[in-house]
C-alpha cells in the first residue's frame, strides 16, 4: 500500500516511465524459483519472497529493509514520521487530525485513548504491512500471530513491488516529473499500483495452483 497522488494520461507513456513500463510488460517467467506460504515476518521468507518477486519482473535485487513491529510500535512510528516531516506540527495538530476538540488535546494525547483513535485514522486494523518511500523500507505489522497463509505472502509481495520500483525510477523524482496536473497524477497512481497489483494477483493464482509456480503461455 503505497499511496501517491496524480498527473496526465497523455503524458504517462513516454520518457522516464519507459523503464518502469518494461518492467510491467516483463509480466513473469516460468523459470523463476517456486513461490511458497511462509510467515513474512521471517527473514528466510522475505528473502524467498524478494527472490521470486525480482525474478518475475526480470532481474535481481536485494532485500531491502524489512522491519517487523507491534501496532504500538507502529503507531509510534508514524506519529513520530509526521512530526518529522512537519517540525512545526503540534499535539493539536495530531488530535485534531483524528477528530479531537483543542481543549481535551494534551490529555488524551498521553491517554488510551489516543492510540485507539491513531489506529482508527491509519486503519489498523485492515493494515499489515506497509511501503515507505522515506526510509525505503517495507514494514510489517506483527499482531503476535502467524503471517504465513497466502494472503500475507501477496501482501509481502505487493509491498516488495514498491520497493523495486522506488528503487529503479526513484518515486519522489517520478512523482514531481510526471504528477504535474490530477489527471497525471491518477495515470502515475495506476501505473505503480496497478504493477504491485498484477504481482499480488500473480502471486495469488501460484498459491493456489499448489504447484508454487504459475505457467506462462507463450
Amino acid at each position: 500500500m503505497w499511496m501517491l497522488e496524480y498527473r496526465a494520461v497523455a503524458h504517462v507513456w513516454t520518457g522516464g516511465l519507459l523503464g518502469l513500463l518494461a518492467a510491467v510488460s516483463a509480466c513473469g517467467s516460468n523459470d523463476c524459483a517456486a513461490l511458497s506460504r511462509c510467515d513474512i515476518r521471517a527473514v528466510s521468507c522475505q528473502e524467498d519472497v524478494m527472490s521470486w518477486v525480482s525474478c518475475q519482473r526480470g532481474s535481481s535485487a536485494d532485500l531491502p529493509p524489512v522491519i517487523v513491529v507491534s501496532e504500538s510500535e507502529y503507531v509510534e512510528r508514524e506519529a513520530e514520521r509526521r512530526r518529522t516531516d512537519n517540525p512545526d506540527r503540534t499535539a493539536e495538530d495530531d488530535a485534531k487530525e483524528v477528530g479531537w476538540n483543542r481543549a481535551s488535546a494534551q490529555s488524551k494525547l498521553a491517554s488510551e485513548s489516543y492510540e485507539r483513535d491513531m489506529r482508527q485514522a491509519l486503519q489498523l486494523e485492515t493494515l499489515g504491512a506497509v511501503y515507505e518511500p522515506k526510509t525505503r523500507s517495507v514494514v510489517v505489522i506483527d499482531r503476535g500471530r502467524p503471517l504465513n497463509d497466502a494472503r500475507a505472502v501477496e501482501l509481502l509481495v505487493h509491498e516488495l513491488v514498491h520497493a523495486l520500483q522506488d528503487a529503479s525510477v526513484g518515486f519522489e523524482k517520478f512523482y514531481e516529473k510526471w504528477a504535474y496536473t490530477f489527471d497525471a497524477s491518477l495515470a502515475v497512481s495506476g501505473l505503480i499500483e496497478g504493477e504491485a497489483l498484477h504481482y499480488q494477483l500473480l502471486a495469488n493464482v501460484t498459491l493456489q495452483s499448489g504447484e508454487g509456480r504459475f505457467r506462462w503461455l507463450h
